[in-house]
């Protein structure tokens, strides 16, 4: 895939807007699923046994009952992983092409390993933080009815889509000045003038 996308890719220099829309797109793809499968699942849960048993015990509330936070992040990194892919793919087109780094050299996995961790992490976290907000509630009015409350958690379209621009955003820039960093070149000039210096101490 990798190789794939620095081919497409193949002369450019940084990721343009085009470039940049497109991702922000396929993240909030990416995203709204993610948060549909959440939803299923959650709602299933809550109203089930395990929400029957927590709505027994309130007004203390146990959101690890019906949301596996571990779970869901590890379900986020595998999925968000290949869009991270991608953005570096693309932005190590141009220093690849010129030689500097090949597609596998496991300079591009550090970043692309380090943003999908940290992403899934961030997600996990804000959604585990948004249920516990939203089951204190329902516990405050003695709701029995869990699922709306729940299910409204995962349907907050202004908030993926602000992630996924945040992040498309981040994630570009990263792999630029990657890119950037990777491609540099000393100034003639500058390597002939220090071999000079070198030269003449050498002399001396």
């Amino acid at each position: 895939m990798r190789r794939r996308l620095i081919r497409t890719a193949a002369g450019t220099t940084e990721i343009g807007e085009s470039w940049r829309a497109y991702l922000d797109r396929s993240l909030q793809r990416i995203l709204i699923r993610l948060c549909e499968r959440q939803e299923h699942a959650t709602v299933s849960r809550v109203t089930g046994k395990r929400g029957r048993q927590m709505i027994s015990r309130f007004p203390e509330i146990e959101p690890s009952r019906v949301y596996d936070a571990g779970f869901w992040e590890t379900e986020t990194y595998c999925s968000i992983r290949p869009w991270y892919e991608m953005v570096f793919s693309l932005a190590l087109s141009q220093a690849s092409e010129a030689g500097f780094v090949q597609p596998d050299d496991p300079v591009i996995d550090i970043p692309i390993e380090r943003g999908s961790r940290e992403l899934a992490r961030r997600l996990s976290r804000a959604i585990q933080g948004r249920l516990q907000r939203a089951l204190q509630s329902a516990a405050s009015a003695a709701t029995t009815d869990l699922a709306p409350s729940v299910a409204a958690v995962f349907q907050e379209p202004n908030w993926v889509l602000g992630t996924a621009r945040l992040e498309a955003a981040r994630a570009c820039a990263r792999a630029t000045l990657l890119m950037k960093g990777l491609t540099h070149t000393p100034d003639p000039e500058t390597v002939t003038d220090a071999s000079d210096r070198e030269g003449a101490m050498g002399g001396g």
